[in-house]
């Protein structure tokens, strides 16, 4: 018997996202979000993606999902009151200890 992971079964990917299989003998998983969007709201329109409302891409209840037309509507809406200086990936406040290490 091979090591074929049971439909159901959840795996995060390198970003933090949960994948789920959803058929027997699938070799890619598609995106949680996805399927709890789609399950509730039929299909994703084209050119269009799932925003999780309070940044946890790990948390995928309907309630925190909303469907952006483009990603310039995505930013307008969610990302347009980030303070100044503050991106995507900046990760967390570094130590004094390594701001002396990379100055």
């Amino acid at each position: 018997m091979g090591k074929s992971k049971p439909i159901g079964s959840k795996r995060f990917n390198h970003n933090g996202y949960v994948q789920i299989k959803t058929a027997k003998g699938q070799r890619r998983w598609p995106f949680e979000h996805r399927v709890v969007w789609e399950a509730t709201h039929g299909p994703i329109p084209p050119g269009h993606f799932i925003h999780h409302i309070n940044g946890v891409v790990d948390d995928n209840r309907i309630e925190n999902l909303v469907l952006c037309s483009s990603n310039a509507e995505h930013h307008r809406k969610f990302h347009h009151s980030r303070p100044k200086g503050v991106s995507r990936g900046e990760g967390k406040p570094k130590s004094p200890e390594h701001r002396a290490r990379i100055a």
